[in-house]
């Protein structure tokens, strides 16, 4: 603090003035700090959002597979059995008609 020889009253308004320019110096770093943590946060945000578009895309591929999995799966099996439907039937018709197994086929 500056104490002036002249008045007490004026010494006091410096040091009011000082004062003042000591938390306009805060108050400054304070909030370059805060743009600084905005700024972070921002580009945390915009890294997360790249983020989640990647993991949806990812999971719709997944769904997409998983169905075509089960469609696969299903296609198969509907395929064994109508095999196995084929051989009971053409089974049936050696049985009844007693036709050699090469003109079946």
């Amino acid at each position: 603090a500056v104490v002036s020889t002249q008045s007490g009253h004026y010494g006091r308004e410096e040091l009011a003035v000082t004062e003042d320019k000591q938390k306009e110096e805060m108050n400054k770093k304070r909030i370059d700090e805060l743009t600084s943590t905005i700024k972070d946060l921002q580009k945390q945000l915009k890294t997360s959002h790249e983020n989640q578009k990647e993991l949806k895309l990812l999971l719709d591929v997944f769904k997409g597979s998983v169905k075509e999995s089960r469609s696969k799966v299903e296609l198969l099996a509907s395929e064994k059995r109508l095999q196995e439907e084929v051989s009971e039937l053409t089974l049936n018709l050696r049985k009844k008609k007693k036709v050699p197994t090469a003109t079946l086929r």
